[in-house]
C-alpha cells in the first residue's frame, strides 16, 4: 500500500477513521505505551490517546505506537 498518511500527533480515533475510510485491506496493529503506574502516583491512562509512532512491518500491516496525553495539564502546586 502506497500513500499511507503520516499519522503521527492525530488523536488514535481519527488516525483509525482516516486508514478504514482510505485504507480497508490493511491491518493495523496498535501497541499502546504506558508510564510506571507509581508515577506521579495517579492514573494517567484517562488522557487523549495519540499516535507517537507508526512503522510499516509488512506489505499488508501498519503498527501504530500509542500514548495517553493529559491534554490539560493541571497545577503543580
Amino acid at each position: 500500500m502506497e500513500g499511507i498518511p503520516n499519522l503521527i500527533g492525530l488523536r488514535l480515533e481519527e488516525g483509525l477513521a482516516t486508514l478504514e475510510n482510505n485504507f480497508k485491506s490493511l491491518n493495523v496493529v496498535i501497541k499502546e505505551y504506558t508510564i510506571p503506574d507509581d508515577f506521579y502516583k495517579k492514573n494517567l491512562s484517562s488522557g487523549t490517546k495519540r499516535i507517537v509512532r507508526q512503522k510499516r512491518s509488512s506489505m499488508n500491516q501498519l503498527e501504530l505506537v500509542v500514548f495517553s496525553f493529559n491534554e490539560t495539564p493541571e497545577p503543580l502546586l
